[in-house]
């Protein structure tokens, strides 16, 4: 049997950064993340300025890149990922917020989420009062200090009772810019964002895990735009910063000393740690040579400026007191002296400051790649721990089609949300809409419909089901193929009186005769002639005139007697059915419904049910986005529910609960 890919099981991170990008597939195993493949790839310009991305199509183009790279190595399709979001314009805000809950009830996940975010939803309303672009922040992410229950502290409320709880909440904002920039760049390649967090909220996941967080520890990601912070104390994280300035300042010292261009003095910037004489060509072609010494006097304005914004904000953000230690990560704290300077401005000993790299991880695997494992790999392996932790963990095995699979575990799991968890497109259940024949018979628009819906066979366990039928761990369920609709076939005869008076037949303004086959688009006239035609017609019962056909409708009838044929047909042609067939002429309804408030038109059917609507809008729902929200008239609604004139639908998904962290 083979298995197939799930989401929900490996973790597809990026660290989206100013110089580089990062990404990973990991698998949580025994609560430890192992690596199976690791890519990391450079920008080739200036894409991206202090972690904001500027050029889309270029970023867009490097993760590509990068994911393309990791279905190679894995052998798996990505559509989901988890990324970090960082910019300059970082707002954060610490607020305490409480709730009277109903005692008799056990607190847990669902019932803390929603706590949560009701505590977010007033920060955020706070926030906006101290704004002045009220409608262009986004929460970002954010971190409990301490829970309450009960007006008493405790690590966690979940299991409890009690009459209230509390929380003290630190809530992080960017700009809807940087995040809609992020985005775009997924969704040009293909990836839905399952996670978003804030950098420095993933680099303390890993970097300072909760069994060192009773010490004041400060952590720094000097990245190549921007030098992101957080601080721990008392089991907590307590704040969170962000520099505008890291190794691209540096950078740009050189460009402007040696008169080379941004990639030479990053290459020339790296150098400096393991090389005493750097060799570079300038813009004028002209080889030179540079000592490390004098190099570094070029650079230290840039570099006393990075590290007293860096060490200036850990105060003001440790309430004036320097941290115990600092951890440092990123590729930009390998800069030569960098830690000597911060342990000075800091007041603390030089063994205090230092540089945690992979290798001082301890809930990770690597693989065999190894690639990186440098400070600079650190924070991706935070996005994917923050992911892990934010994803369900309960989780049932089913079969789809001798595919096994495991999805998230929720109440009264159907059928239908099985199939949207495994990306399987719902609309081919039914197959397509009815075959259907449309033509105008004497004016007025006529359909001839299939009687028999062409529906797609659900089995579990052997057993019919249907899309809302509840689904079990270890349930087996098997999907027919969708069939082909079959177009019904009528012929003039059908639609010939039975007063058996002569008609003249004009099929799309030309001669037909009664076997002649109606196709779609078809204009059919059928014209009762006057007596005295109809006595010429008796002595001659099939006659053909230029562009007409003249029939009795008596000797149509002895003919289909003796060809053992039944013709029924009714006065009226509009309503006339073929008496044995297995389709019936029923006149095509147009409905309007309001699908969230916009309203949309439905043809071409005589009766319309809720998955018609997937027809009429764009919706994709191979690509699930959290819980399918399918409501009629404000009330859950099945897809095989039908829909009146006048309904009104909500379509959409039901945000994950902790989609930023």
């Amino acid at each position: 049997m083979e298995f197939e890919y799930c989401q929900n099981q490996y973790i597809f991170a990026l660290d989206i950064g100013t110089r580089s990008v990062i990404g990973i597939v990991g698998k949580i195993e025994d609560d430890r993340l192992k690596i199976e493949a690791e890519e990391m790839l450079e920008h080739n310009s200036r894409t991206m300025y202090d972690g904001q991305i500027h050029n889309v199509p270029k970023v867009a183009e490097a993760i590509r890149k990068i994911k393309n790279s990791l279905e190679r190595k894995t052998g798996q399709k990505l559509h989901q990922v988890a990324v970090a979001a960082a910019g300059r314009s970082l707002i954060t805000k610490n607020h305490y917020y409480e709730q009277i809950i109903d005692n008799n009830i056990e607190i847990d996940r669902s019932l803390l989420r929603s706590f949560e975010q009701a505590a977010l939803d007033e920060i955020y309303q706070e926030l906006l009062k101290e704004i002045e672009n009220k409608a262009d922040y986004h929460c970002i992410g954010h971190s409990i200090i301490t829970y309450k229950l009960d007006d008493f502290p405790i690590t966690s409320l979940i299991g409890h009772r009690g009459k209230k709880i509390g929380a003290q909440i630190i809530a992080t904002f960017l700009p809807k810019t940087v995040i809609n920039g992020l985005y775009s760049v997924l969704y040009r390649c293909s990836l839905e964002p399952i996670n978003l967090t804030l950098e420095p909220i993933a680099a303390i996941e890993v970097a300072i895990p909760e069994s060192l967080r009773l010490l004041n520890l400060a952590l720094v990601d000097i990245g190549a735009g921007t030098s992101d912070i957080a601080i721990s104390k008392n089991g907590s994280i307590i704040a969170y910063g962000m520099v505008p300035l890291a190794g691209d300042k540096i950078t740009e010292e050189i460009v402007q000393a040696y008169l080379v261009n941004f990639n030479t003095a990053e290459q020339i910037k790296r150098q400096l740690s393991h090389k005493t004489e750097i060799i570079y060509t300038d813009i004028l072609g002209q080889e030179n040579t540079v000592f490390n010494n004098d190099l570094m006097k070029t650079i230290n304005p840039a570099l006393d400026l990075l590290v007293e914004e860096i060490c200036d904000n850990i105060l003001k953000l440790n309430d004036g007191v320097a941290p115990r230690s600092v951890f440092c990560i990123g590729g930009g704290c390998q800069i030569p002296t960098l830690r000597e300077r911060m342990s000075r401005r800091l007041n603390l000993d030089y063994t205090r400051v230092i540089i945690r790299d992979r290798a001082a991880l301890v809930d990770l695997e690597r693989g065999s790649q190894n690639l990186i494992n440098g400070p600079d790999g650190v924070t991706v392996i935070g996005i994917a721990a923050v992911a892990y932790k934010n994803l369900p963990h309960d989780f049932i095995s089913i079969t789809v089609n001798d595919h096994l699979y495991r999805i998230p575990k929720t109440q009264n799991t159907s059928v239908a949300s099985t199939l949207c968890a495994i990306n399987y497109d719902i609309k081919n259940l039914l197959g397509k809409n009815n075959a259907s024949l449309q033509f105008t018979l004497n004016g007025q628009k006529t359909v001839l419909y299939e009687e028999k819906q062409q529906s797609t066979d659900i089995f579990i366990n052997g057993l019919k089901a249907n899309l809302n039928s509840i689904i079990r761990d270890g349930d087996e369920i098997s999907i027919g193929e969708t069939q082909r609709p079959i177009i019904p076939r009528s012929f003039v005869r059908d639609y010939l009186p039975e007063t058996g008076s002569a008609v003249e037949i004009l099929l799309n303004e030309e001669a037909a005769y009664p076997d002649t086959e109606i196709k779609n688009g078809d204009i059919l006239k059928i014209i009762a002639l006057s007596k005295a035609e109809n006595a010429n017609v008796e002595a001659e019962p099939m006659r053909a005139l230029p562009n007409k056909a003249i029939v009795s409708s008596i000797h149509i009838a002895d003919n289909a007697s003796e060809s053992g044929e039944k013709l029924t047909v009714n006065d009226t042609p509009d309503k006339s059915i073929i008496s044995d067939s297995s389709h019936e002429i029923l006149p095509a309804q147009q409905i309007t419904v309001f699908v969230n408030g916009e309203a949309v038109k439905l043809s071409g059917k005589y009766e319309h049910i809720m998955l018609d609507i997937f027809d009429a809008v764009n919706f994709d729902t191979t690509r699930p986005q959290g819980k399918l929200v399918f409501k009629l008239n404000s009330q859950d609604a099945a897809f095989t529910e039908p829909i009146n004139d006048g309904d009104k639908i909500e379509l959409g998904w039901e945000p994950r609960d902790l989609k930023t962290t």
